[in-house]
């Protein structure tokens, strides 16, 4: 399963059960029968309850973001690169050392230095690397420079770590660990739980519409 499945499976499991537990809550509140007292009696098992669900839901969509934000620095196989080249095998650094130095050197022409870019792709740093000894060298003109991937790493950093601090504000009772259950509840979705099933639909939508399958977004 894709990071992106799995996150929006944690995300689809937790806001069903949200509903579920928003209903029964709902039901006894609107019952005429029981005082204000008998409610928070009936509530307050309800939502102690759920906090264990709450925590396992919040852990694990947040285990999936990190494996994310971890990937975008590890080193290992880069799905863009031929062969799956290795970034640390000795062999590759030494291909990319004798590139690198034909075009300190200038002995490739545009053709080669297209061909090449395209096979280091995903190798930032070989990458930028590549950029600055090619320019100056009037390829501007051409496309040259173009063809050179962007390092959109921080981007994408900053979008994961948006999508954490969300995730982290829509599945959130911490209170009900230390006060009044109903109370806390109330407080933790200001008021108005029927926002957050409504907040975690969009949230849905954004990482199923926006996000690919490692939770990177194009540019």
């Amino acid at each position: 399963m894709s990071a992106k499945s799995e996150l929006i499976k944690v995300l689809t499991n937790y806001r069903n059960a949200y509903e579920q537990v928003r209903a029964q809550i709902d039901q006894i509140r609107k019952n005429p029968d029981y005082t204000e007292e008998g409610k928070v009696n009936l509530i307050d098992p309800i939502v102690t309850n759920f906090v264990p669900s709450v925590d396992q839901a919040r852990q694990a969509a947040a285990a999936v973001i990190q494996g994310a934000l971890e990937a975008l620095d590890s080193f290992g196989v880069v799905a863009g690169m031929t062969g799956g080249a290795h970034l640390r095998d000795a062999g590759y650094q030494a291909g990319l050392a004798n590139v690198l130095h034909m075009l300190e050197i200038g002995a490739l022409d545009a053709d080669e230095v297209r061909r090449i870019a395209k096979e280091y792709e995903g190798d930032y740093a070989a990458i930028a690397t590549m950029r600055k000894l090619c320019a100056g060298r009037g390829w501007a003109a051409a496309g040259i420079m173009d063809i050179f991937p962007k390092d959109t790493r921080e981007h994408r950093r900053q979008v994961l770590l948006q999508l954490l601090r969300n995730i982290e504000q829509y599945i959130n009772i911490a209170p009900l660990k230390s006060s009044g259950a109903v109370k806390a509840w109330n407080a933790a979705n200001h008021g108005a739980p029927a926002d957050i099933p409504k907040l975690l639909d969009g949230l849905v939508a954004f990482i199923n519409n926006k996000l690919g399958d490692d939770l990177s977004m194009d540019e």
